[in-house]
This record gives C-alpha cells, sequence and structure tokens, in this order.
C-alpha cells in the first residue's frame, strides 16, 4: 500500500505502475481507502506520475526489504 496525506482529494491521487522486469512500466490493479492507495500485488520498483509532457511529475517507489543503503 501508499500511504498519502490525509488532505488528499480522490481526483488528486497519481496513478502508480509498477516497473517489470524488462524495465517497462505497468498499470496494476488498485483501489483507495480514505487516504491509502491499496496495490493488489507485490513489487520491487514503481512509479507514481501526475501531469504528462514536459510538466509530467514521478515518484519511483523502490523495494528495500529492510536493507540500508549507503
Amino acid at each position: 500500500y501508499v500511504e498519502f496525506p490525509r488532505g488528499i482529494v480522490q481526483g488528486e491521487m497519481p496513478p502508480l505502475f509498477v516497473i517489470g522486469a524488462d524495465g517497462e512500466p505497468q498499470i496494476v490493479n488498485s483501489r483507495i481507502y480514505q487516504n491509502v492507495l491499496i496495490v493488489d500485488r507485490l513489487f520491487g520498483a514503481a512509479e507514481l506520475r501526475l501531469g504528462s509532457g514536459d510538466r509530467q511529475q514521478t515518484v519511483r517507489i523502490v523495494r528495500t526489504d529492510g536493507r540500508r543503503t549507503s
């Protein structure tokens, strides 16, 4: 799941794309409960994308399995 700030409006939630083994983004099934985006599968990396073209904003989420990186 991905937790957003409590004040977010459902229409402002960006879609989540899981990054596949081939490096290509794939749209995934998800649902929203209050301010939480619940994803229907596990993933190693994903991106939240908002907007398009030159104005697109992207946030990458990477699974670390609790290990610290330096």
